[in-house]
């Protein structure tokens, strides 16, 4: 099953499939935590959602947290089932990604979260002369 999200670009609404990322479902909660060293990666960037076919009739939070603080967080359902995002962690710390389940029931097969093309920026470099 491909990794799949419905995402708006502008004022229109589009299935995109990724070529990467993760696949995963809910349970009650879950967390992917990276320790990012620092000075070394810009941000880290990924759409998220419920996956646009096996998804519906899911509904979960996503919080995003870098280094304890809470810089994302949204609900997904059938009516807003995935989104772009982008944080800054170029000091380094505890990034984690974390998954609830908003269904009332743990084991719902609807519950399906793709995190799509999900990537840690390198920062630029500089030139020297």
């Amino acid at each position: 099953m491909p990794l799949k999200l419905k995402l708006t670009e502008g004022n229109k609404t589009k299935q995109v499939i990724f070529s990467k990322g993760m696949g995963t479902g809910c349970h009650k909660e879950y967390s992917i935590v990276y320790e990012i060293p620092p000075e070394t990666y810009d941000c880290f960037r990924c759409a998220v959602g419920l996956h646009s076919t096996l998804g519906i009739g899911g509904r979960i939070q996503v919080e995003v947290r870098f280094c304890g603080k809470t810089i994302f967080e949204n609900i997904f359902d059938d009516k807003f089932q995935a989104t772009y995002i982008k944080v800054s962690i170029f000091s380094g710390g505890p990034l984690e990604l974390i998954v609830r389940d908003k269904t009332n029931n743990w084991m719902n097969p609807k519950n399906n979260i793709v995190w799509g093309e999900s990537v840690l920026l390198k920062k630029p470099m500089s030139l020297k002369g």
